[in-house]
């Protein structure tokens, strides 16, 4: 333990000198600790299920992925973005992998995370004393590392395979970088090249890699001092060259995949000055979640900050980085992890905005190390001529560790359910629109509609600064019409339905509930109209068979027999318990002279409605119509 206190000169110790201040074995227990510490916090993971956000469409729902390792599988993952966004194809090659050999099953992909989190933990650690030799204060670096509690959603959540997994390239990337910087060769440098592309096709938010390496050339590599010189940082740059480029391709790769896929916010929807005030409270608030990791959330929705919110990040964020540049010649830890910390995160810092959150947990995953080696190396340095203080302060850092664990432990638990996941995103953040509505998704499956009605109201009432958000407006328009349909509310939840089409014209449901809202009114043509819109938008959605079904009422009426019959035995397909579309097709088919399936349909009508006067009527009249068929024939 006495390493803790070590000074700098052990601290700024030349990378080519060899650690030698502790034994194979006690590293060893230390790695075996820190597996057993994600282990104490993750292990019940293994027991959740899928959550009912983005796992749907990366893992259980997907059906590449739920294919497994297959040529085709292969290529896609290899060539697409898909519904990421982005292009990933190692995480998505893991899925499939996971597939392949132990099924669909949310055990083993959480238990996948788990894995390649423990695997970071440990080689962070060895990566770290091979830099600095510094047993201890490497091990609590580790140790936050593996239990942060802002590490959990990367960790807990399927969906966030991608930042274990790009993250541990990264590290190994460091890894054969120390060796490079030992012997410059060529080998070793591919490697380090190797590991960053693999870390890219995980997650490209590892594009600032490069300059972290520029920075650990700085300290602990000491490949360059202070006073900086253009002439001592060239051939520094022109080494780490591929490296840029690699980035800078991976860069302009993910932003034309995310404007695609419609993810990236125009400055005409956040302006530039807003982009900018949010960066500067999320760094902030990443600062304070790091020191007090309190009522974290699954998603922290975007609001334009406010003036003093702005001004104290400010007074914050300022004096530190003024005082990590003051003390970069007597303790160049402290820049090296500031910045560290600064630069891993400026990527999904909110300036290129991308998706409804102001900030994120898991986009701390990595940058929180730069934090940790900051705050480690200045403590242990601040104490080392005061033996006195030296129990207390283990005795403090062992009570935080602990701290947490049982938060990182507890914090897990929401991760368990859907519900429990958006429920608690709803109580520790505000005005929380994307979170309301998954929740009122949950309750209304639950058959829990009054609290369902109450949250959609609630978050459609919002202001989300995104034009996106338009869209899961007129969703939830969508839903509350349907809730206040169901009670009887028929013009209330037409002008729902109206609010919804308006709002997204290609939503094809809203479409279709408008439609057979329309037709209970008695405005047949309108009707029309909004249930041919909404199977032209989605014509084989399961969820259209009412409205394919109307429409099919609706052409009947009209004459057209054939297209009638044909769309009501279509909704009959998806929805075979629908009397009524049962005793239609037994008019339409009665009167295309199809008597005997008339009969049949009419028959199934009533087995399912007894009480039905419409089915029972239109088996009369298919029985008279047989019995008379069946008189002309006898007469000839």
């Amino acid at each position: 333990m006495a390493e803790l206190e070590e000074g700098r000169s052990r601290s700024a110790m030349n990378a080519h000198n060899r650690p030698s201040s502790s034994s194979r074995g006690l590293r060893a227990g230390i790695c075996v600790a820190l597996a057993l510490a994600v282990l104490a916090v993750y292990a019940r993971t293994f027991q959740y299920d899928f959550v009912e956000y983005d796992d749907n469409q990366f893992v259980y729902e997907n059906p590449m992925v739920k294919s497994g390792l297959t040529g085709t599988s292969v290529v896609w993952a290899l060539t697409t973005a898909g519904v990421y966004a982005s292009w990933q194809p190692l995480t998505t090659l893991s899925y499939m992998a996971d597939v392949q050999f132990f099924g669909l099953s949310p055990g083993v992909e959480h238990a996948v995370n788990v894995v390649v989190h423990i695997a970071n933990a440990i080689l962070l650690f060895l990566v770290l004393l091979e830099l600095t030799g510094n047993l201890w204060r490497c091990a609590l670096v580790a140790a936050v590392f593996a239990i942060h509690p802002l590490h959990v959603e990367s960790v807990a959540w399927i969906s966030e395979r991608k930042d274990v997994l790009s993250t541990f390239f990264e590290i190994l990337a460091l890894f054969f970088y120390v060796r490079y910087a030992r012997d410059r060769s060529l080998l070793k440098y591919l490697l380090v090249a190797l590991s960053f592309t693999l870390s890219l096709m995980s997650k490209p938010m590892g594009v600032t890699w490069p300059f972290v390496l520029l920075l650990l050339d700085y300290w602990p590599l000491r490949r360059v001092q202070l006073p900086l010189s253009i002439r001592a940082l060239k051939p520094l740059l022109i080494e780490k060259v591929p490296l840029f480029v690699l980035a800078a391709f991976f860069s302009v790769l993910t932003i034309f995949t995310q404007q695609a896929a419609g993810s990236i916010s125009m400055l005409d929807r956040v302006p530039v000055w807003a982009r900018l005030e949010n960066a500067c409270t999320a760094y902030f608030a990443y600062e304070l979640k790091a020191l007090w990791p309190a009522n974290l959330a699954v998603l922290y929705p975007f609001h334009v900050p406010r003036v003093g919110d702005v001004l104290l990040s400010l007074i914050v964020l300022v004096p530190i980085t003024a005082i990590a540049f003051k003390v970069a010649q007597s303790r160049p830890y402290v820049p090296v992890g500031w910045l560290w910390f600064l630069g891993m995160l400026v990527p999904v810092i909110g300036i290129v905005q991308v998706g409804n959150q102001a900030l994120a947990d898991r986009y701390t995953y990595l940058p929180l190390v730069g934090l940790s080696i900051a705050l480690i190396w200045w403590l242990a340095d601040s104490i080392e001529r005061r033996p006195v203080a030296r129990p207390l302060v283990w005795a403090c850092a062992l009570g935080v560790l602990a701290a947490f664990g049982a938060q990182a432990y507890h914090v897990t638990g929401y991760w368990a359910d859907s519900r429990s996941l958006f429920a608690r995103a709803v109580d520790v953040t505000e005005d929380n629109w994307s979170m309301e509505d998954n929740l009122a998704v949950i309750l209304n499956e639950e058959k829990r509609y009054d609290e369902a009605a109450a949250l959609w109201q609630k978050a459609i009432t919002g202001n989300p600064a995104f034009e996106g958000a338009k869209k899961n407006y007129a969703l939830m328009k969508n839903n509350l019409g349907v809730m206040n349909e169901r009670e009887g509310k028929l013009p209330e939840a037409t002008a729902l339905y109206r609010d919804a089409v308006t709002l997204n014209p290609s939503l094809a449901v809203a479409q279709g509930n408008l439609g057979s809202a329309l037709l209970k009114a008695g405005k047949t043509d309108e009707a029309k109209i909004h249930l041919t819109e909404a199977l032209r938008i989605s014509p084989s959605d399961p969820h259209l068979a009412t409205a394919r079904g109307d429409l099919g009422l609706i052409l009947a009426a009209q004459g057209q027999l054939e297209e009638a019959r044909g769309n009501l035995e279509a909704s009959i397909a998806v929805e075979p318990k629908a009397d009524a579309t049962h005793s239609n097709l037994c008019w339409v088919l009665l009167q295309l002279g199809r008597t005997e399936e008339a009969i049949a349909e009419c028959r199934r009508a009533l087995d399912l409605n007894p009480s039905s006067q419409a089915a029972r009527l239109n088996l009369t009249n298919a029985l008279a119509a047989t019995k008379k068929t069946r008189a002309t024939t006898s007469a000839r």
